[in-house]
């Protein structure tokens, strides 16, 4: 093993549409570890532009980070909507491709303090014995189940259905265990199979069942109570608090609607620790005179607002009308 493969490795995928998040992602690994690691980061279809890739790889440099774009060819089309594209696939060419177990997260994340001792825990995973992937269980599975009768991933991982959001990933065992050459079968018969969740269901389909649980320390969704203060939050989820203008009534809007549609007050606590570490990172890029700040916050001010529906859209209305007086209270920050 040379001493880059000895490199403890996060895996990522991405598109254009989630360049910001990405850049918080990074920036909140970077500042809360301890120890040297490297981002290899899948370009699928190149879904990241030629101007965003030397983006990323400004910010990553100028924070101290190493990172790698490699770039994946998906020789078939998928379903995908606002949250869901092509580029998570992403997760598939990098099980296919490194040579050593590594760390994969999606961008909507935050590492936290503490988090980096997922490597130390993978490590000590893969001297324990044999394993494939390490995720956590979904929450509410029999609602979740009965919601998708028709899904054979579900059907298949039974009550081992995980979330992909955040793996450990034993890619040599992934080679070893043929998966490479399996997966973009499945994928294919994605209608059929009545998949919902593409790549997860892909996964989950595969492994049917064979997941280890990640430690509740290390994954927790955005609002939920289930786990106790974790060192990696994941914001899943059609609401993100990253496409909310910089306003305060704006926010306050956000966490109010949040709230009374589908989140507790979890989601609240979660949010404003979001937008702090927003917050830093531009206080951080600002102050060092980063030259791509106006290209990263480009990405970062788009309105979730209009992609709810009618019913939710004439509630955030109503929100904002009542909120409006109240926003001089400060309490946000």
């Amino acid at each position: 093993m040379t001493k880059s493969e000895g490199t403890p490795t996060l895996g990522m995928c991405v598109d254009d549409n989630y360049v910001w998040p990405l850049a918080l992602a990074l920036y909140s690994a970077k500042i809360n570890s301890s120890r040297e690691f490297k981002v290899e980061l899948a370009n699928i279809n190149n879904g990241i532009s030629l101007q965003n890739q030397k983006l990323l790889l400004d910010f990553s440099k100028h924070f101290g980070l190493t990172l790698n774009i490699t770039d994946h060819n998906l020789d078939f089309d998928v379903q995908h909507d606002k949250r869901i594209s092509q580029a998570g696939f992403g997760r598939f060419f990098l099980l296919d491709s490194l040579t050593h177990p590594f760390i994969y997260a999606d961008a909507d994340v935050v590492f936290d303090s503490g988090w980096d001792e997922i490597f130390d825990w993978i490590a000590h995973l893969s001297k324990e014995g044999k394993w494939l992937l390490a995720a956590r269980v979904e929450a509410n599975l029999p609602e979740r189940m009965s919601n998708e009768p028709e899904n054979q991933a579900r059907i298949a991982a039974g009550d081992k259905y995980f979330h992909s959001g955040l793996m450990s990933c034993n890619s040599p065992a992934w080679q070893k265990g043929e998966f490479s050459n399996k997966w973009r079968g499945v994928a294919k018969q994605y209608a059929s199979l009545g998949f919902r969740w593409h790549d997860q269901d892909v996964l989950n389909y595969l492994i049917a069942g064979e997941i280890l649980e990640l430690p509740d320390r290390f994954d927790r969704i955005f609002g939920e109570s289930r786990f106790a203060p974790s060192s990696i939050l994941s914001c899943d989820g059609n609401i993100k608090p990253w496409r909310v203008k910089d306003s305060e009534i704006e926010k306050l809007t956000f966490l109010v609607l949040s709230r009374s549609h589908k989140y507790t007050i979890g989601w609240l606590n979660d949010a404003l620790l979001y937008w702090e570490y927003e917050d830093r990172l531009i206080a951080d890029m600002s102050l060092a005179n980063f030259s791509g700040v106006d290209g990263l916050l480009g990405h970062r001010r788009q309105n979730e607002i209009p992609v709810l529906n009618k019913q939710l859209n004439l509630k955030y209305l109503l929100v904002k009308f009542i909120m409006r007086d109240f926003s001089k209270m400060r309490f946000l920050r």
